[in-house]
């Protein structure tokens, strides 16, 4: 997805190096590295989605630039034995209820990844609401403002898909200081008003949304067992995302 790669770096005011973990098709990869950073680290758990990069237009050879590097191993395994550090963090992986998924939405995993970022570091998040049952929803939203409290949602406009957004920097105003936009020699198929417009809950309006819900930790394995799973597999997609996005609503309204 562009954007998940386009948001983080346009917050940052100048990104050098950054990390995308899950690589999929390689588009979310790509918007970051049309930011143009002078390093760019992929990391994914199967040397297979690098094997077949090739095939896939969009993605735009990405792995063939000198700039990128690319690792095979799980996304959290590398936080651990990494001496890096980031400007930007940007991931994709699999819906959250997938097996094993629950690891990259956890505390733990947030803590990890920020010891990882600069001062002035960014880290972007999926959140797909059309995919997870509200409670969910929520549950991912405050376990990773409780790591990143400057955080906000984006809400993708043609997708319906939400972006988590955090800051290491608690001072920013993520809502509306998109300095990256001022890199006019890059093609974006949104502009500073229509991203801008994009931000359905700031910080104080994220915290409202997800006061009531359960942390996700690896503890308690919160999206991997029993009733997220189950929701996951016979809700019916428009109704999650109807029901979310009533309850991201309510939390934005004044």
């Amino acid at each position: 997805m562009q954007w998940m790669g386009h948001l983080p770096m346009l917050l940052h005011p100048d990104p050098k190096k950054a990390l995308v973990i899950c690589f999929g098709t390689g588009q979310t990869a790509n918007a970051v590295r049309n930011e143009n950073p002078e390093f760019l680290r992929i990391v994914d758990i199967n040397k297979n989605v690098f094997k077949l990069a090739g095939y896939f237009d969009k993605n735009e050879g990405v792995l063939e630039d000198p700039r990128v590097h690319t690792t095979v191993m799980d996304g959290r395994a590398w936080m651990r034995r990494t001496d890096e550090k980031y400007d930007v963090i940007t991931m994709e992986p699999m819906p959250p209820t997938f097996a094993g998924v629950n690891a990259l939405y956890s505390r733990e995993f947030y803590q990890h990844a920020r010891e990882h970022m600069t001062s002035q570091g960014m880290i972007a998040q999926w959140l797909p609401i059309h995919l997870v049952a509200p409670d969910y929803s929520e549950s991912v939203a405050r376990t990773f403002q409780s790591v990143f409290p400057n955080a906000i949602l984006w809400v993708d406009p043609p997708t319906k898909t939400g972006i988590l957004i955090g800051s290491a920097d608690d001072s920013l105003d993520l809502s509306h200081d998109w300095p990256g936009f001022a890199r006019t020699q890059i093609e974006r198929n949104l502009t500073q008003e229509q991203v801008e417009k994009a931000v359905v809950l700031d910080r104080e309006k994220l915290a409202r949304y997800a006061k009531d819900a359960v942390i996700i930790s690896d503890d308690n394995q919160l999206l991997a067992y029993g009733r997220a799973t189950h929701m996951m597999r016979t809700g019916r997609t428009k109704d999650r995302e109807t029901k979310n996005m009533e309850r991201i609503n309510a939390a934005a309204a004044p």
